[in-house]
């Protein structure tokens, strides 16, 4: 596995899990700027705790990024949408949330 050279990679390399987990769903603009300020504190706090190499935690991550993703597009089928909205994105955190190291 490759190793973290720093916060920026990790948030690239989450960032396109999240877009792959979105099935083909687009992000409005708005719930793709909560996601990215949600990938930008999990990655940072990941950096403060000196989790930046640790390939553990950088798969933990990036499974809990999946789910959270996922339980956005279950929101938006649910609702018929066809982007993925704030609402898809509140839901997602409120049910998933703590989720580490995310929120």
């Amino acid at each position: 596995m490759r190793m973290m050279q720093d916060g920026d990679a990790l948030f690239r390399i989450l960032w396109a899990i999240a877009e792959k987990r979105a099935d083909d769903y687009p992000f409005s603009p708005r719930s793709a700027e909560l996601l990215r300020e949600f990938i930008r504190t999990g990655v940072d706090e990941m950096e403060q705790l000196g989790l930046l190499n640790d390939q553990a935690k950088i798969e933990e991550a990036k499974i809990n990024l999946g789910k959270f993703v996922g339980q956005m597009v279950a929101r938006a089928r649910a609702d018929k949408a066809r982007q993925l909205q704030e609402t898809s994105f509140s839901s997602a955190k409120g049910l998933l949330c703590p989720l580490w190291p995310f929120c």
